[in-house]
């Protein structure tokens, strides 16, 4: 009975998905992408075709604790683009024990990976055609989709085509045959997974484990050993290849997109405004909001706001005080991607910000009944201190302050992460010239702090950069919480300069 399940499904993924994953050559937009495969494919999101699927497959997709993670040996060169979407759920980082342990497994015992891996693609491959049957379901039964819906659609529609190839690989013969060569050509391999055990940390981060799993699987090509010298290996990787580059593909064709259209090149800006900003987007939702930068050579003056992509916004208020000059620019951020390891950003070209001329009024004669009371010295000690920011330079470093606030208690919660682009930023955050937070790298992910306030002062806080990351300048988002509210603000800082914020703590 299970052979002629098993039998079915492979005629049904013929017939139902000719192309097997293959790009459709469709040039429409999304959403119009999404129902027209829908509409032409209208059995494959049968309830009753999801039924026997599930019946067929599901017995095998059973894992054992971290074998989901084989399914990185899928198309091991394509790994760090296919990562962007397609391992979203694995979390940060990956055990070097485990990684290790896979890799040296794949060397040396390749028939025995073969099973965790087929088995790792079957899991996720059931996993995603789940998710685009609801999405097809939903448009049979209402006729509307979303953009965001169509994006998640296209992303996991591969599912289905994979589990065929992933079945021939779990039934495969065992391939017996081993090349000569084979422990000569092992030599590199075993130095590269002695490098990583000597050199990476017990938790490494996808950034860095993909590359390296890129690097090992060339290793293996050189050599052709272990699962590069095992056939029923290469005959699955060929198909997985095709499948996970038209996935890769068809993320790029439709990944979001902005391009800010004013302010350009040729505009000059009077502070205080108002001002106005338009762009056009491509590939996210009208709902979905953007958020706008005011940003000085490198570094961020002002969050401009958060908006809905209605493509203009007029009437925004630049901060006063900002200096004259001819090296400003806009930056435009995504703030809810479909795809969290794509986020879309444009910068406009360099444009000016000039100060509003002072209006002069003729001085009318007044007449003055009493003398104005004189403040005492010390009146205006304390409003220069007050007005005057408390800290300008911190080893070397210029502090410029962008923010003030008042909080409700002395203890709040500082919540950090990367603003952007993951890329390896390493900062510290010092508070009122000492180091609360000491080289903390930032990732996707929030991490919460707590610390205390003066009571009787204004507190400086600071964001002091170690490096700069791929992508300088060194930029953090940052919640500041208190017991009753929170404010979410944007600090810059490269190797010359740093922004703060200064904290009130409510009397």
């Amino acid at each position: 009975m299970k052979g002629l399940i098993w039998l079915f499904c492979s005629l049904f993924l013929q017939l139902v998905f000719p192309n097997n994953g293959k790009e459709t050559g469709f040039t429409e937009d999304p959403v119009s992408l999404c129902k027209q495969i829908i509409s032409e494919e209208p059995s494959a999101w049968d309830a009753g075709t999801k039924a026997k699927l599930l019946s067929a497959f599901g017995d095998v997709s059973s894992l054992g604790r971290n074998d989901d993670k084989y399914v990185l040996l899928e198309s091991p060169g394509l790994a760090f683009d296919y990562y962007q979407g397609g391992y979203s759920n694995m979390g940060d980082n990956i055990s070097k024990g485990l990684l290790l342990e896979m890799l040296s497994q794949a060397l040396n015992s390749p028939e025995a990976v073969v099973s965790k891996l087929a088995k790792a693609t079957i899991n996720r491959s059931l996993t995603e055609y789940n998710r685009a049957f609801r999405i097809a379901e939903n448009y049979q039964q209402t006729d509307e989709i979303s953009l965001e819906s169509s994006l998640q659609f296209l992303e996991n529609r591969y599912g289905y085509s994979k589990l065929d190839v992933a079945r021939k690989l779990l039934e495969s013969p065992l391939d017996q045959q081993k090349s000569a060569a084979d422990e000569m050509n092992k030599k590199k391999v075993l130095a590269k997974l002695r490098e990583i055990e000597k050199k990476y940390p017990d938790q490494i981060a996808w950034v860095e484990a993909l590359p390296l799993l890129e690097e090992w699987y060339r290793l293996l090509e050189e050599g052709k050993v272990g699962l590069a010298g095992y056939r029923p290996y290469l005959d699955f990787k060929k198909s997985m290849d095709r499948l996970n580059q038209s996935r890769i593909n068809d993320r790029i064709s439709f990944r979001s997109g902005i391009k800010i259209t004013y302010p350009d090149a040729t505009t000059t800006w009077t502070q205080p405004g108002p001002v106005d900003i338009k762009w056009e987007a491509s590939n996210i939702d009208k709902t979905k909001p953007i958020r706008f930068f005011l940003v000085k050579d490198d570094m961020v003056v002002q969050d401009l706001g958060t908006f809905k992509n209605s493509e203009y916004e007029e009437g925004i208020s630049l901060r006063r005080g900002l200096p004259g000059g001819s090296n400003y620019r806009i930056m435009g951020i995504e703030q809810q991607p479909v795809n969290k390891y794509h986020v879309a950003k444009f910068a406009t070209p360099f444009f000016t910000i000039e100060k509003a001329p002072r209006k002069v009024e003729k001085a009318k004669p007044v007449e003055v009944e009493t003398e104005l009371p004189i403040k005492s010295s010390a009146d205006i000690t304390k409003n220069a201190i007050e007005a005057t920011p408390m800290r300008k330079t911190f080893a070397g470093r210029t502090i410029s302050y962008v923010k003030e606030l008042v909080v409700d208690s002395e203890k709040i919660q500082i919540i950090l992460w990367d603003h952007g682009r993951q890329d390896g930023d390493l900062v510290s955050i010092y508070l009122n010239g000492e180091e609360v937070i000491k080289k903390h790298l930032l990732t996707y992910r929030e991490v919460i702090f707590e610390i205390d306030l003066e009571t009787e002062q204004k507190n400086d806080l600071f964001l002091y950069a170690h490096n700069l990351g791929k992508f300088p300048p060194n930029t953090v988002s940052i919640k500041i919480k208190d017991k009753s509210s929170t404010e979410e603000i944007v600090l810059n800082s490269d190797l010359k300069s740093c922004e703060s914020v200064l904290i009130n703590v409510k009397q």
